[in-house]
């Protein structure tokens, strides 16, 4: 998806890296460098035009140069969104929506992507005919790497739908805060 709008693979795999650190993180060059596989310069190369860009900040802490996410900037959250449909738990399930069974779309929060010290009480939302072994054994892979539950809720078309209408407060928390729409169109998530 990332390639389609960036031509230059190396930004790829440096804008990946830094979302897939989370909020906070701040590598220096060579840990950029074994992080992404990447020859030094071609790293050099992409930082530069990022942090020119603004999009991404660097500190000086010693004699070496951190590199952190700009938060503020104005394409940061719609980065994330592509980004969390890539790689993580959201890629694992945008590649494997097949073998899940009827999915309608799955909605991931941002702030569970981006390792944010803001808590949702739902990550990830999957509605459709789905495959609940399927979803178990994917959730499963990816929580032994992280820190914290994964909280996921699996729903019907109808459940959705009741819960939509009801104004669920747990479900309204959800879509009221950053988000990704892993997979399906935005319109099936308004009008399910």
């Amino acid at each position: 998806m990332l390639s389609t709008l960036i031509t230059s693979k190396a930004r790829i795999k440096v804008i990946k890296y830094f979302y897939e650190g989370g909020v906070g993180f701040a590598p220096y060059v060579r840990e950029i460098v074994r992080g992404t596989g990447l020859e030094i310069n071609a790293v050099r190369r992409e930082l530069l035009k990022l942090s020119k860009e603004k999009l991404l900040f660097e500190e000086a802490r010693g004699n070496r140069l951190h590199y952190t996410l700009n938060v503020k900037h104005p394409i940061y959250f719609d980065l994330a969104a592509i980004t969390a449909k890539e790689i993580g738990i959201g890629g694992e399930l945008y590649k494997k929506r097949k073998k899940l069974g009827g999915v309608k779309f799955i909605l991931m929060s941002l702030n569970f992507f981006l390792k944010t010290k803001e808590k949702s009480p739902i990550d990830l939302i999957i509605v459709g005919d789905v495959y609940l072994s399927e979803v178990k054994s994917i959730v499963e892979k990816y929580q032994k790497n992280l820190p914290n539950e994964v909280n996921y809720m699996v729903l019907s078309d109808s459940e959705y739908k009741l819960l939509k209408d009801r104004r669920d407060p747990m479900l309204v928390s959800i879509l009221a805060q950053p988000r990704s729409i892993i997979y399906g169109s935005y319109q099936k998530f308004l009008n399910i």
